[in-house]
Parts: structure tokens; sequence; C-alpha cells
């Protein structure tokens, strides 16, 4: 059971999407959390890293930029 979802709005931050992830990964809280990252049209390649590294973590990529309020409820929204 999930009791916990992290949603992590992400542009352009490749490195600290990583650690962030690493972070929330290696807590004692692991077994009951989601994670959702919404991307907002990033360029550095956020979304190749996510599937190769992150396969369990649920990935919404947006088409522009939707600013962090609206892609921060996107995630709400499918937790």
């Amino acid at each position: 059971m999930i009791r916990i979802s992290v949603i992590i709005v992400n542009y352009n931050a490749r490195y600290f999407l990583k650690n962030c992830i690493d972070s929330v990964l290696s807590s004692d809280i692991v077994k009951n959390v989601e994670i959702i990252v919404v991307d907002n049209n990033s360029t550095d390649a956020s979304d190749e890293m996510l599937q190769k590294d992150f396969p369990q973590v649920n990935f919404l990529k947006n088409d522009k930029n939707l600013g962090f309020s609206k892609a921060n409820n996107r995630g709400v929204a499918i937790a």
C-alpha cells in the first residue's frame, strides 16, 4: 500500500533530479512511497536518465513548460 506520494517538478535539473530520487529511495519509507516526476519540457536528457536509471518512477513529460503550479497539479492528479 502506498502511503506517500512524492511529486517532483523538473525543468533542466537532471543532476539534482537524480540526487533527489536517490535520496528518496535510500530513505526508510521507500516501501510505502511512489515517486512522480513531472517534467516541464526539459532539454537536458532528464527523461532518458529517468527511463534508464529509475524505471519504477512514474514519469509525465509536458510538451511545454507549464510552470510549477500546473505541473505540480498534474502530478497530484495521478497520486
